[in-house]
């Protein structure tokens, strides 16, 4: 079986730009995170999460202005240490309407009292993420009076291209699909740098958004180093290969292939299980097949570090979208799997370079064909051999590998100070 292409490319370089470095020196600097996503308690870290502390790490002090999507965060200054205030604005809303709305007070609200934490005088950096639309107000005010002296913005999803795709925009929304994008393109063009995920990601932004003149880098996602290889029991009978898939149990990421997958497998009687973790609207659907399909386990909802814990039982992760989509997309639960030391079975869009990335770059695990329920079954069952011969661990340490040297996020803020401040 092969498991390796030839030719294998360097992983792309950390350079954001060359502002930077020239601050790292000096006197202690500051760094505003603008963000909708941001853990009160720590139980459900994300990539500003751990962006926060690598920076704080390299000698930073950070304000997160929080839309607060999740409703935990009270309205207000919330001083976590020395070097981390937190000011959050609930925009928590069931409808699309409410949401603009409170996004739109709260663009106000946070950028002056932004103003106010900062004493008037601009921060070193700030950085954002898509989607951009919704920070808009808070843009345009930057605009007038900036906040910062460089502005950084990390694109992790094209939108509203890859939310009609998927499925995820209204038909209302859909009406005004060209504004959106306008939108998201004014909030681009405010950032001093923009920065992608991966080759395919950084093309399909020069061809969608034509026209950006700031600067443009490559920067693997991140994770700060959550190595919880201790704590949990034995989840796995040593006969079977088990695989994980942890995620948003909704449309549009690949979890009825998933179920497809499990049918095909328990019809076939193969010693093959797949572990489900997550919520979502599809949750209902996985909950209903695991009571009827002993290949297909759903464990609901754990924090990261239970989570962490549970993933080392396994012998590989599912990394699977869906098809007929042409937004290049780079999952981030691939950050887990190589935290984990498990190998990679990546069912993706043809668009994206993530399949090659996971097979030629960190050489820790297989591609698939995206949208083919058969195709997966199909690489479990290579998997499982794999695993027979021992394969599985080598690709999973690879995977390790690969993160300490290119993705904790130390060593990636490092990285970015050194070649950017």
């Amino acid at each position: 079986i092969s498991l390796y292409g030839a030719g294998c490319p360097p992983p792309p370089p950390h350079p954001l730009n060359s502002y930077l470095v020239k601050i790292v020196n000096m006197k202690k600097k500051n760094a505003i995170i603008v963000c909708r996503t941001f853990s009160k308690t720590g139980k459900k870290p994300w990539l500003f999460d751990d962006l926060s502390y690598g920076l704080i790490s390299n000698g930073l002090s950070v304000l997160v202005l929080l839309f607060d999507i999740s409703g935990e965060w009270g309205k207000g200054v919330h001083q976590i240490n020395k070097d981390l205030k937190v000011v959050a604005f609930p925009v928590k809303s069931t409808t699309n309407l409410g949401k603009v709305f409170f996004h739109a007070v709260a663009s106000f609200w946070l950028y002056f009292s932004a103003l106010k934490a900062c004493g008037g005088k601009k921060v070193d950096v700030m950085f954002t993420s898509s989607v951009f639309s919704l920070k808009c107000i808070f843009y345009a005010l930057d605009k007038i009076k900036p906040l910062s002296g460089y502005n950084v913005g990390f694109l992790w999803d094209f939108f509203p291209i890859h939310h009609e795709q998927i499925g995820f925009l209204s038909a209302r929304a859909l009406a005004f699909k060209g504004l959106l994008k306008n939108i998201e393109r004014f909030v681009i063009s405010c950032q001093d740098c923009m920065c992608f995920m991966s080759d395919a990601n950084l093309k399909y932004f020069l061809r969608y958004h034509i026209g950006y003149a700031g600067k443009k880098s490559i920067v693997y996602l991140w994770s700060k180093n959550r190595d919880a290889r201790t704590g949990s029991k034995n989840l796995c009978e040593s006969d079977y290969l088990h695989a994980v898939f942890g995620g948003q149990l909704t449309s549009g990421r690949g979890v009825e292939d998933i179920l497809k997958a499990g049918k095909i497998l328990n019809e076939n009687k193969l010693k093959i299980k797949i572990h489900v973790y997550g919520a979502g609207d599809l949750a209902n659907l996985v909950e209903a097949e695991s009571l009827v399909n002993e290949n297909v386990v759903y464990h609901g909802v754990k924090d990261r570090k239970d989570y962490l814990s549970d993933l080392k039982w396994y012998d590989i992760g599912l990394v699977v979208t869906v098809p007929d989509v042409n937004v290049p997309t780079f999952p981030s639960k691939v950050l887990d799997y190589f935290i984990s030391a498990i190998p990679v079975v990546a069912s993706v869009e043809q668009s994206s370079d993530f399949g090659d990335f996971v097979q030629y770059t960190a050489k820790a695990g297989i591609r698939c064909d995206v949208g083919s329920p058969v195709s997966l079954v199909d690489a479990l069952l290579k998997m499982k051999v794999n695993k027979e011969r021992n394969y599985t661990v080598e690709m999973g340490r690879r995977g390790r590998i690969f993160f300490d040297n290119n993705m904790e996020v130390a060593g990636v803020v490092n990285k970015i100070l050194e070649d950017t401040l």
